[in-house]
């Protein structure tokens, strides 16, 4: 039996992966953190959360514990070389970045997938602004097409130093 109807919920509980439930339940998350995020800044982190790696990623709280412990998931992650042990089944953006595989449909893969990010970013950007929470510099030129000032003055700082590295060596 098919579900009815696609979105976020059908995602959840039959596993539906097409695109509209993949989707739905991406920005769903996107909303929870967000809604997590304000609620935490108005008010404070909740007594019931315990802080660590997930309380860094699900809740946003950069206090001195859950950095320390993001950190070391993030090195642990590191040591390994891949997050996964084998061969990868399938190769994709899943892969380029889960199993560090760089093989040539990879890395075509992850190109694919970044452009599709910066597009839709582009397309909210044009219709809602930079959203508040991003910060100026070479990300928000890079990442959001911004071109102001400050993000053109980074870029081309950056670039300056990538070109004089590369003489260099």
């Amino acid at each position: 039996m098919k579900p009815k109807v696609h979105n976020a919920s059908t995602y959840k509980n039959w596993g539906c992966r097409c695109g509209v439930c993949t989707e739905d339940w991406r920005m769903y998350n996107v909303a929870a953190r967000a809604r997590r995020a304000r609620r935490v800044a108005s008010e404070g982190l909740p007594a019931t959360v315990k802080h660590g790696a997930s309380t860094y990623r699900n809740w946003g709280c950069r206090c001195v514990v859950c950095k320390a412990a993001h950190a070391k998931d993030a090195r642990a992650k590191e040591k390994d070389g891949a997050v996964m042990k084998g061969e990868p089944k399938v190769h994709n953006a899943n892969t380029y970045v889960n199993w560090k595989c760089r093989c040539d449909i990879c890395k075509a893969a992850w190109s694919t997938h970044t452009a599709t990010l910066r597009a839709r970013r582009g397309r909210r950007v044009a219709s809602e602004g930079l959203p508040a929470t991003v910060e100026h510099g070479v990300s928000a030129y890079n990442n959001w097409g911004c071109r102001c000032d400050t993000c053109r003055a980074a870029h081309a700082t950056r670039k300056r130093a990538y070109r004089k590295r590369k003489a260099n060596a």
